[in-house]
C-alpha cells in the first residue's frame, strides 16, 4: 500500500531497545499509549507509569508507545512526533536529558531511576505511517506488542496463553497521568476474578493545558452542573409537595444505566486472556474503538466494572483539551464549548425536559420483568411516553433482543438510544434558556418547601429562609456591587453568575433542612448532636430520638425559648449569603478572565465576612444552650 510520495508502506516498526533490555519481561501488566502530537506531555503519562506503587505482590509493570500520524499530517505533528521518538529512545538509553522544565525532568529522572521497561514503535515516519492512521489502529499495535511483554504461557496458543486471572494491560492516552496505585489494582481485580474488564476513575489535569481549553472545559462543568440541578430541583419540587418526611429525594440513575460501564479509550483496563478471545480492536475505527471492543469483551463472556467500587483511588487524570484530530470524542464535545465559539449563553443544549423524561423512562424500564411479559410491558411504556414509528420499533427490537446482561452491546444501544430520542424530541435551547429554565424550576421547588415550612419559619422569623425570590434579590444586590468595580458586565460572567447562583440554590435548600433539624436537635436534647469525623461533621446517633415529620419538627420548635428561635432564623439567613458567596467565589476561581482583580478581591473578601457572621451565629448558638461550638 502506498503512502506519501509513492512510498510502499511496510508497517509499524519496533524501535531499537537498549541492549540490556529483554524483549519478554513478563509482565504482570503493560500500559498502551497511542501518541499523536503528544510532545512534551507523554512524559507526563510515562512519569506516572513509573511512579506505579507495586504493592505486596510487586506488580511488574512496563508501557508501550505508539507514536503514529499519517503520511500527510502537517510538518508541525510529524516534527513533535520525531522530537518524542528521538527524546524517548535517549532516556530509554540512560542518557542525561533536560527539557527545560523542572517538573518533566522529574518525570524523565523517575522514567530513568525506576528502570520503566519501556518500548517504543514507530508508526509515524515513512514508511511506518498508515495511510489511514487512527487511534483504534494504533491502540490495536500497541496492545499487540504489549501482549508480546506479558506473562505467559508458550506451550499454548491464543487466548489460553494467558490466565484469565491475569496479566492485565492498561490502555491510556499520551495526554494522561495515572493515580499511583492503577497497575495494582488493575492486577488485583483480575486475580480476584472480580472483573475481567474495568473503567478507571476519571478526572481532569490541567498542568500545561492551553488557556482555550481550560476556559472551555470550565464552560462544560458548568453545564453539568447546571443539568445535574435541573434533576435535583425536580425532585424537589415533587418531593415537598408529595412526601411529609424530612428525608428529601436526590437524583440518581436508574439501575439500568447504573450497571452500564463505559470504557474510554484513555481509563480502561482488561485481562490479556479477554482481550485476545474478543478479536481485539477494530483497527479500521477513528472513534468509539473503545465502546467497540468493550462489546466485544461481553460478548466474548467477559465481565466489565467500573474499578472504582473495589479501589476508590484508581484514577486516570487527562487534558480536557479542544481538539478535532479524531472525527468526534471528547475533544470534539469540548470544542463545543471554546470561548471562540460564541458565548455562552448561546451555546446550543438538549433542553432540561429531554434528559428528565429520558430519566423517568429508564427509571420505568426498572421494574418491568424480565420475561415475555416484560418485553410486552416494554411495548406499553414506549406508548406511554408516546414513542411511535420507526423510533418506537427500534426501542423495543433492542429491548426484546437484551438478554439483560450488562455492558453488552444491546444494554448500550438501549440506553443511548433512549437519551438520543428524547433529547431530539424535546429539542435544544441556547444555554442562557437552559439557565433560565433551572430558575423557574427552583422557584418551583422553594415555593413547595417554603409552604410545607410555613409554619416553623414563621416561629423562627424568618419566612423566606427558603424562597428563590428573596435569594436572587440578595445577590443581585451583589452582583451590582461588582459590576461597580468593573468597566461593564460581560455576558458571560452574567450568565456563569446565574448558572452557580441557581444550582447553588438547589443544594442550598436541603441544607437549610438540615440545619433546622440540627438546631431542633441540639437544643431540644442540650447537648450536641454532632462529632468531628476527619475533616467532616457528622451527626452523633446515639440516644437521640429522631424527628422524623414536619408535625414533629414543628412540636420541637415550639418548645425552644424565643432568643433560640431567633439565633436559628438569623442562622437559615446568613447560611443563604453563605451559599451565594461561594457560588461568587467558585465563580471568581474557576473563570479568572471574567473578572478583574479588584472584582476577585472584594468577592474574597465578602466571603470571608459572610463565613465570620456566619461562626459568630455558631458561637451565639453554643452560648444559648445546645449548639455545638466545635461545629
Amino acid at each position: 500500500m502506498p503512502g506519501d510520495g509513492g512510498i510502499e508502506y511496510q508497517g509499524p516498526r519496533l524501535a531499537p531497545s537498549p541492549e540490556s533490555r529483554e524483549k519478554s519481561p513478563a509482565l504482570d501488566v503493560v500500559v498502551v499509549i497511542p501518541c499523536h502530537n503528544e510532545w512534551p506531555g507523554i512524559l507526563r503519562t510515562l512519569g506516572s507509569i513509573a511512579r506505579q506503587e507495586k504493592g505486596k505482590e510487586q506488580v511488574l509493570n512496563g508501557a508501550v508507545v505508539v507514536i503514529n500520524n499519517k503520511p500527510t499530517d502537517a510538518q508541525e505533528v510529524q516534527g513533535a512526533n520525531m522530537t518524542t521518538y528521538a527524546t524517548l529512545q535517549l532516556i530509554r538509553k540512560g542518557y542525561p536529558v533536560d527539557v527545560g522544565d523542572e517538573d518533566l525532568n522529574e518525570d524523565i529522572k523517575d522514567i530513568q531511576e525506576k528502570n520503566l521497561h519501556l518500548e517504543i514503535i514507530d508508526a509515524f515516519s515513512n514508511p511506518h505511517a498508515h495511510p489511514e492512521s487512527n487511534v483504534g489502529r494504533a491502540r490495536k499495535i500497541g496492545t499487540e506488542q504489549g501482549l508480546s511483554m506479558l506473562k505467559q504461557d508458550p506451550s499454548k496458543e491464543g487466548a489460553d496463553r494467558f490466565d484469565p486471572k491475569g496479566p492485565g494491560i492498561i490502555s491510556t492516552d499520551g495526554d494522561t497521568t495515572l493515580s499511583e496505585e492503577v497497575a495494582w489494582a488493575v492486577n488485583r481485580v483480575l486475580a480476584e476474578n472480580y472483573a475481567d474488564a474495568v473503567a478507571l476513575g476519571t478526572g481532569h489535569e490541567y498542568d500545561g493545558l492551553d488557556q482555550e481549553s481550560k476556559e472551555a472545559s470550565n464552560r462544560y462543568s458548568l453545564y453539568w452542573k447546571v443539568q445535574s440541578a435541573h434533576q435535583q430541583a425536580f425532585l424537589l419540587d415533587v418531593w415537598f409537595k408529595k412526601f411529609d418526611g424530612l428525608s428529601y429525594a436526590r437524583p440518581r440513575p436508574s439501575f439500568i444505566e447504573k450497571e452500564l460501564v463505559t470504557m474510554g479509550g484513555g481509563y480502561a483496563a482488561y485481562s490479556a486472556h479477554f482481550y485476545v478471545k474478543s478479536g481485539g480492536y477494530d483497527e479500521t475505527r477513528g472513534t468509539a474503538e473503545d465502546t467497540e471492543l468493550s462489546h466485544a469483551i461481553a460478548a466474548a463472556g467477559g465481565v466489565i466494572k467500573d474499578i472504582r467500587k473495589r479501589f476508590p483511588n484508581a484514577y486516570a487524570y487527562t487534558q480536557p483539551r479542544v481538539s478535532f484530530r479524531t472525527e468526534k470524542g471528547y475533544g470534539h464535545t469540548i470544542g463545543k464549548w471554546s470561548p471562540k465559539a460564541g458565548e455562552l449563553g448561546d451555546v446550543q443544549v438538549p433542553a432540561p425536559m429531554g434528559f428528565l423524561r429520558a430519566d423517568a423512562f429508564l427509571k420505568d424500564v426498572d421494574f418491568l420483568s424480565d420475561n415475555e411479559e416484560g418485553k410486552k410491558e416494554f411495548e406499553k411504556l414506549c406508548e406511554q411516553y408516546e414513542i411511535a414509528g420507526p423510533a418506537a420499533e427500534a426501542l423495543i427490537t433492542l429491548y426484546r433482543k437484551w438478554d439483560g446482561m450488562p455492558n453488552n452491546r444491546e444494554h448500550f444501544e438501549l440506553v443511548e438510544r433512549v437519551n438520543d430520542y428524547f433529547k431530539e424530541d424535546c429539542g435544544q435551547v441556547p444555554m442562557k434558556k437552559f439557565i433560565y429554565d433551572l430558575e423557574e424550576s427552583t422557584h418551583r421547588a422553594s415555593l413547595a418547601m417554603t409552604e410545607k415550612f410555613s409554619t416553623i419559619l414563621e416561629q423562627v422569623g424568618a419566612p423566606d429562609a427558603f424562597y428563590w425570590d428573596e435569594f436572587w434579590s440578595y445577590g443581585e444586590q451583589i452582583f451590582d456591587g461588582i459590576e461597580v468595580l468593573g468597566e461593564g458586565m460581560t455576558n458571560d460572567l452574567r450568565e456563569t453568575f446565574r448558572a452557580y447562583r441557581a444550582s447553588e440554590f438547589v443544594e442550598h435548600m436541603p441544607q437549610a433542612l438540615d440545619t433546622l433539624k440540627v438546631a431542633a436537635y441540639a437544643f431540644g436534647q442540650k447537648r450536641p448532636v454532632m462529632k468531628k469525623s476527619g475533616e467532616r461533621m457528622v451527626f452523633v446517633q446515639d440516644g437521640y430520638e429522631p424527628i422524623e415529620t414536619v408535625a414533629d419538627l414543628e412540636k420541637e420548635i415550639a418548645k425552644l425559648t424565643e432568643e433560640q428561635k431567633t439565633l436559628i432564623g438569623q442562622l437559615l439567613r446568613q447560611q443563604s449569603a453563605v451559599t451565594i458567596t461561594l457560588a461568587l467565589t467558585t465563580v471568581s476561581h474557576r473563570f479568572p478572565d471574567l473578572l478583574n482583580g479588584k472584582q476577585r478581591q472584594f468577592i474574597d473578601l465578602l466571603f470571608k465576612q459572610t463565613l465570620a457572621k456566619k461562626k459568630e451565629l455558631w458561637k451565639s448558638m453554643a452560648e444559648a444552650g445546645g449548639w455545638p461550638s466545635s461545629v
